[in-house]
């Protein structure tokens, strides 16, 4: 109040002063002198009110009446605001670094199978080359490379010798050779490469055999003719019983002339194979590996995804929109973008383009040996000329590779089904004939020994066809009673057309029907009087175990005279009156004219449709007559047995693969999905180490061939686990606004009312500073 009059007063006396005597203008600029003071001492006075009710720490003590007490608050205010000023401003700069963190999950899904590209190391064959006009270009820079490797050139009209080093060498020549091949018709590509049959001898996929028409061929630049097996089906659940599995051939030689038929350029015999998802480019360069000669690989999958952050987080492109891609048909890699820069460089630089990679329209491959020259000095001394980026969402195949050797010392390599077996002989008009042993090193000239005498047995069924036909305990049979089935005295057909319900499922025949007639395969011990019956078996097996387990076909024996009970059931007779004669003579007498007797049977196997063990659309079949041997029937039995399992095979049948036409394969020319149950077979390469085959002139020169020329390989998942890798932003604007907040409350207990009170303040200044009426200060309650 005081104040209040004091200013009225000053105002009266500066009224009075501005008499007429005082100029006008003087006194206007006291007035204005007056109002600035007072608007000063209006502001003073508004930031000691703010001071008192504000929320802000400290400021309601530097206020404070007591200088010491507003000097203490004052210093200590002023370095918590440059703290939370130095703070603030880290927690800008780390915002303005767009960190990102990468977050793992894991997931167990089915997943699709992917695809495999694969081609032979070696391009062309180097007979052909060397015999077909079309590829006299190419024969001519290969003699001059080994012209030069073997220290005998005179001429160089390729520019491949420009170096001394060897492996530069090579480098320029394999380009030449590409450059070359680039100028060759596509259908002199193909008949100078290698066909499906040429490399794949057998194919099966999930135990399903796959044939050529589920491959798709396509010419590759450095490889030739190439092949991708692509099928679409979700594969759910690991492991190898849901593999493709193949036998291939790199044929460096031919084992019917020995002839030597890979380029000098070409330095292992190996398969040339990568590994990628369907749409994907097939990358042999960066993503391809090889799988040797005489090698058996196995392929262990996993799967992971990346999902990259995308600007100002990370740097990734979605499918290369933003990115000059040459390989648009394709899913964008970062691999892609790369050889797209690459061609550009090559343009600008050669002003043609290597046919290794995709082109514009507007380029031109390069074909010269100075455009050789120029591409192989093209990366050593240019950096590419653009950026390029991951794509924002990857998936990839992570692989495991084990190795082994194939095929082992001893082991006799069978290619294919029995169909493909078929197709190879049909060409070579029905393969050898006669029976020599597989094992034989030269089939040519068998051996002259003597061989083993031949038992009946000799032509049985494996006891693997045993156990998949009939069963463990038929298959089991074959170990517990040797004195049968390896006994030449007995001859047996186990399973069709033997209709046995006993455990071995088996007949049993004497082999010789010329033998003693009382002849028994088992003995009984309950004739009383009897001892020849006794003694007669020599197997050591009772009757009652025996007959448990085989029927006997009696042919050429007399059977027992069991009228009480059933011999074929292994009975004795239950009784009989003999055992009432008093008299030692008598009762012998009277033994051998019952239960002693014999019942004669006929030796005519004509007559063993009677005993109903044997089938007698079979018997009919096999055309049995009067002189058919025990020997000859059991081979009939075993020849229609195998033929019974398996229709379309021929008598002799080296290996069986079991084919279900309802396999869902997809057609690869068309990308559509259909149920393979094509008639299509191929051939099986050249084919199976045995005898029948001419492609081969012995067992051990078969091995060899496979050694220097076969692989396997296995290719499945090995766990339907898939690692997703997803990168997101670690510390947002939000974040960012969230510390600083947090901040200013520690070091300056500033809130959300503390923002509205600055705003507050910031308009009462604007009011006091831009009107030039004096504002009045009210004095809060306290001040009365």
């Amino acid at each position: 109040m005081k104040d209040a009059i004091k200013r009225n007063e000053l105002f009266d006396n500066l009224v009075a002063c501005c008499t007429p005597a005082l100029s006008t203008l003087a006194c206007a600029s006291e007035l204005h002198r007056l109002a600035e003071a007072d608007r000063f001492k209006s502001l003073k006075k508004l930031f000691l009110d703010f001071g008192q009710w504000c929320t802000v720490a400290c400021l309601n003590k530097i206020t404070a009446k007591n200088k010491w007490i507003a000097v203490m608050y004052t210093l200590v205010f002023v370095i918590m605001l440059v703290l939370f000023i130095y703070i603030s401003a880290n927690l800008i700069m780390k915002y303005l670094k767009f960190l990102s963190s990468t977050d793992l999950t894991l997931d167990v899904q089915s997943e699709r199978f992917p695809s495999l590209s694969f081609c032979n190391e070696n391009p062309l064959k180097r007979s052909i080359v060397d015999s077909d006009a079309a590829f006299a270009d190419i024969a001519k820079m290969l003699k001059q490379f080994e012209e030069e490797e073997q220290e005998t050139r005179t001429t160089d009209d390729y520019g491949i010798y420009a170096d001394n080093m060897s492996s530069q060498r090579l480098t320029r020549a394999k380009t030449m050779l590409r450059l070359l091949m680039n100028k060759l018709s596509d259908l002199d590509r193909i008949r100078g490469g290698y066909s499906f049959t040429d490399l794949v001898s057998e194919c099966s996929f999930a135990g399903k055999t796959c044939t050529s028409e589920d491959f798709t061929a396509f010419l590759h630049p450095d490889y030739g003719v190439c092949f991708t097996f692509a099928i679409d089906r979700n594969i759910t659940r690991a492991g190898s019983s849901q593999a493709l599995k193949m036998l291939m051939t790199v044929n460096q030689d031919s084992p019917t002339d020995a002839v030597f038929d890979y380029l000098p350029t070409t330095e292992s015999a190996s398969i040339r194979a990568v590994i990628h998802q369907p749409g994907d480019y097939p990358d042999f360069g960066m993503n391809g590996f090889n799988i040797g000669a005489a090698t058996q690989a196995s392929i262990s999958l996993s799967k992971f995804t990346n999902t990259r952050a995308e600007a100002p987080y990370g740097n990734c492109t979605n499918n290369g929109e933003d990115q000059d891609n040459y390989y648009s048909n394709f899913t964008y890699t970062f691999n892609s973008c790369q050889y797209s820069c690459l061609q550009r460089l090559a343009w600008t630089k050669c002003k043609c383009v290597d046919p290794l990679y995709k082109k514009s329209a507007e380029h031109t491959h390069c074909f010269t040996p100075a455009d050789m020259l120029c591409l192989v000095g093209l990366v050593q001394n240019d950096s590419l000329p653009c950026d390029c980026f991951s794509p924002c969402n990857e998936s990839r195949l992570k692989r495991t590779i084990t190795y082994g050797v194939y095929p082992s010392a001893k082991y006799k390599v069978a290619t294919g089904t029995q169909a493909q077996r078929g197709v190879l002989l049909e060409d070579q008009e029905g393969g050898r004939e006669g029976d020599v042993s597989d094992d034989a090193d030269d089939y040519e000239n068998p051996p002259t020994t003597p061989l083993p005498k031949y038992t009946c047995n000799d032509g049985k069924l494996k006891t693997s066809e045993i156990r998949s036909t009939l069963g463990d305990a038929a298959a089991n049979c074959r170990i517990a009673y040797p004195q049968f089935f390896d006994n030449p005295e007995y001859t047996i057909i186990q399973g069709w057309p033997c209709l046995s319900n006993k455990t071995c499922q088996a007949c049993v025949m004497l082999t010789d029907l010329s033998t003693d007639r009382s002849a028994w395969p088992c003995s009984y011990y309950t004739y009383e009087q009897c001892i020849q019956y006794n003694e007669a078996s020599t197997t050591g097996v009772t009757c009652r175990e025996f007959f448990d387990n085989f029927d006997f076909i009696p042919t050429g024996v007399d059977i027992p005279n069991i009228t009480a009970g059933n011999w074929e059931m292994g009975d004795g007779p239950s009784s009989s009156p003999c055992r009432d004669v008093n008299t030692n003579a008598g009762r012998d007498k009277c033994w051998m004219a019952d239960a002693c007797a014999r019942i004669p049977t006929s030796s005519d196997l004509t007559k063993v449709a009677d005993s109903h063990h044997i089938d007698a659309h079979f018997l009919w079949t096999a055309d049995v007559n009067s002189s058919t041997t025990t020997c000859e029937l059991s081979q009939h039995a075993v020849q229609a047995a195998r033929t019974r399992s398996n229709p379309t095979s021929p008598a002799r049948k080296k290996r069986a693969i079991v084919v279900q036409d309802n396999s869902p394969l997809t057609n690869t020319s068309t990308g559509t999905n259909t149920t393979s149950n094509s008639t299509v077979v191929d051939k099986p390469g050249f084919g199976s180490c045995e005898y029948a085959n001419k492609n081969f002139k012995g067992a051990s020169e078969c091995i060899k061939w496979y050694k220097r020329n076969g692989l396997t390989l296995e290719l499945y998942f090995g766990t339907l686990a898939v690692n997703t890798y997803t990168q997101s932003p670690s510390y947002t604007f939000v974040t960012m606004l969230a510390d600083i907040g947090g901040h200013a409350g520690l070091w300056l207990g500033l809130s959300v009312v503390s923002i509205v009170e600055l705003f507050t303040l910031v308009v009462l200044c604007c009011k006091i500073l831009c009107y030039k009426k004096k504002s009045d200060v009210r004095k809060t309650s306290d001040e009365y």
